[in-house]
């Protein structure tokens, strides 16, 4: 009864559901990863959010681009994010840190994801859709 079955039947039958489960997306929300940063997010309708165990791209640290250089920041060591201007792949922000608490102008990709624990369950944003972003100290 089971004859017409063969190896490759059965493995192009495995390839078949694994593609239909990972074409269906994600299927759980980014869990909130314990890294202690509260932050206070504003969106782009000007509404505010805090958040819980912050992080970006499920990291600690962003990456941004001054020129040609890439710099890794830590969050930890940031007072404000201010988006300022959007460039193709690009967000400009006003990047407000510890040591230079002026801010300086540079560049993050606009499909940078954040993530945190917020008053109705794990939240996610793009940076693109966001005002501002402050670190909140406890």
């Amino acid at each position: 009864m089971f004859k017409a079955f063969n190896k490759s039947s059965i493995l192009v039958g495995v390839l078949l559901a694994f593609g239909v489960s990972y074409g269906m997306g994600e299927t759980t929300p980014m869990q909130s990863v314990p890294t202690g940063i509260v932050c206070k997010v504003i969106d782009n309708t000007g509404k505010a959010h805090v958040l819980q165990n912050c992080n970006c791209d499920g990291r600690t640290y962003i990456d941004v681009k001054d020129g040609s250089l890439s710099y890794f920041v830590d969050l930890n060591t940031v007072r404000s994010i201010d988006v300022e201007a959007f460039r193709g792949r690009e967000v400009e922000i006003n990047l407000k840190t510890n040591a230079n608490p002026n801010g300086k102008l540079v560049d993050v990709s606009k499909d940078m994801i954040c993530y945190g624990l917020g008053s109705l369950g794990n939240a996610k944003f793009y940076i693109k859709n966001i005002k501002s972003i402050y670190i909140l100290k406890p």
